[in-house]
């Protein structure tokens, strides 16, 4: 169970470092890691680890796409603070 949970630390830490590699080993590693290690981790109730794992993937296997829903989530963020400051208001 510790080695599983150092190579998970490993992976983590292997994953916030990966703009030194070439594009195609980011996308081979990034797959690697939403198909093994955050299904372990979240076998092992490491949500917040298993989170962040399928995010950084995301980030460097599909760019583009991440980007797009970055955007996108600020989009309707910004839509949404008006209803978000007048529910607050309310509550208050």
């Amino acid at each position: 169970m510790r080695v599983i949970i150092v190579k998970l630390a490993d992976r983590l830490h292997n994953m916030r470092t990966l703009e030194s590699l070439k594009p195609e080993k980011r996308v081979k590693i990034a797959n690697e890691t939403v198909l093994v290690f955050a299904q372990l981790a979240k076998l092992f109730g490491m949500y917040q680890v298993k989170y962040e794992l399928e995010e950084l993937a995301f980030k460097w296997a599909s760019p583009e796409a991440y980007a797009e829903a970055g955007r996108r989530l600020d989009e309707l963020s910004k839509q949404q603070e008006p209803t978000m400051f007048r529910c607050a208001a309310e509550l208050q």
